[in-house]
């Protein structure tokens, strides 16, 4: 099957498993995918606008953990017609939507009012939302509380132990802080991309795209990226990710890989970040110097990837 039809069936899943869908390890989440593309309905399904590829099931009010949820998918050799078990709860009434969520400030000031609220919203759908009524002053994030519990990652409220009934208000309180690596993440973005302004700066990472066999700090660097963009490896081995990291590098002479690092959203997925370049920013291998010394173009990319690193961690 394509990589298109995975990502319906991807998208589909994600839909069905509402937050759930954050806490499974990726091996489930495949599995789920290759059961459905093999059985029949899910071959018809996928691209059908009159089937889906999985059946809506009720979300659950407790999601269960990470480790519960990977526990609980089917062994290798089960029946081929079943799909992979996922975590089965008995029926219980899903967190109650449609009440009023109210986000202030410290001083009482409201900086936003939404009706039609539900447990399920995420810090970025807040902080997307609230960034369009009150932008913030540079180099400032919002911290945002449920109680005393604060609203991190990708975790929804719910997960923070938010209730509220239907027709009701939910307050939630956001603190504006100074972050000292917003600054940086955006001086290293912006080094990156005056790269892509110069003739100097074109020639050097075309220069890195004609390597057969790459220095390591290089390979790791663009390795990094790769995963960290969702891009596809030709497959899992170094050749399989160069490959792919060579594609990005000379698609559209290089103005695909730079659009790659310009529209990152850093505060979309900040616990994925932390958790795929965690390895590569405490390897003192790979500490910016040291890249440095191999390349001086992946030297703007390491300085990037350590303040992301840095940035993703402190939103946490």
């Amino acid at each position: 099957a394509g990589s298109g039809h995975r990502h319906v069936l991807k998208l589909e899943l994600q839909q069905v498993l509402g937050v759930n869908f954050a806490r499974l390890p990726n091996e489930a989440i495949e599995r789920l995918i290759d059961w459905k593309l093999k059985s029949p309905a899910g071959k018809a399904a996928v691209g059908s606008s009159s089937a889906r590829g999985f059946s809506p099931v009720r979300k659950p009010a407790s999601p269960k953990s990470p480790t519960d949820a990977s526990a609980a998918v089917a062994a290798p050799g089960a029946e081929a017609d079943a799909p992979p078990a996922l975590p089965q709860e008995e029926a219980v009434p899903p967190p109650p939507q449609g009440f009023e969520l109210v986000v202030r400030m410290t001083s009482g000031e409201v900086l936003m009012s939404m009706t039609g609220a539900d447990l399920y919203l995420t810090r970025a759908d807040l902080i997307g939302h609230l960034l369009q009524l009150a932008p913030l002053p540079a180099t400032h994030i919002y911290r945002l509380f449920v109680g005393e519990v604060v609203l991190s990652g990708e975790h929804a409220l719910a997960d923070c132990g938010a209730t509220c009934e239907t027709g009701g208000t939910l307050e939630i309180i956001a603190v504006l802080s100074e972050n000292e690596f917003l600054a940086l993440l955006l001086e290293t973005r912006e080094q990156i991309l005056r790269q892509s302004q110069s003739l100097d700066g074109k020639r050097s990472f075309k220069e890195i795209a004609s390597f057969a066999r790459p220095p390591q700090a290089v390979l790791e660097t663009l390795k990094k990226l790769c995963v960290l963009w969702k891009v596809e490896p030709a497959s899992k081995t170094a050749e399989g990710y160069w490959s792919s990291a060579k594609q990005l590098l000379g698609a559209e002479s290089g103005k695909t890989f730079f659009a790659c690092v310009r529209e990152f959203d850093a505060d979309a997925e900040p616990q994925r970040t932390v958790a795929v370049l965690e390895d590569y920013c405490t390897d003192p291998a790979y500490e910016v110097d040291n890249v440095a010394h191999v390349s001086m173009v992946c030297q703007f990319l390491a300085a990037w990837i350590h303040a992301l690193h840095k940035y993703s961690r402190s939103i946490l």
